[in-house]
């Protein structure tokens, strides 16, 4: 999945963010700052990132106000967890793509 929309976003002509290793060392919280800085309007993420975007919003009140539309696939997404990514995030379209023919919006 993370292929086809890596391809798709390159033939589209889109930005695409390669995080440095620093970043990654820094985990969850070096993603954001670096979708922050770079005013990142889509990104992929598996449940667990998702889960985790939701708890470094409640603890540091990040905004992301650039970011349109986040992609959840991998691992099934609890509904619980969708309620509360929605609430901290307002103005984010929720995706989850279960399968490479299967995509639904929350």
């Amino acid at each position: 999945m993370g292929f086809f929309f890596t391809l798709n976003g390159i033939a589209m002509g889109q930005t695409t963010v390669v995080m440095t290793e620093s970043a990654v060392r820094a985990g969850l919280r070096g993603v954001l700052d670096v979708a922050e800085r770079s005013g990142i309007t889509e990104i992929m993420a598996a449940a667990p990132v998702v889960v985790g975007m939701t708890r470094e919003m409640r603890q540091h009140w990040r905004l992301l106000p650039a970011l349109e539309h986040a992609i959840c696939g991998g691992a099934q997404l609890p509904d619980s967890a969708a309620k509360q990514f929605r609430r901290r995030f307002l103005h984010l379209d929720l995706c989850m793509v279960s399968t490479s023919s299967t995509v639904s919006s929350l």
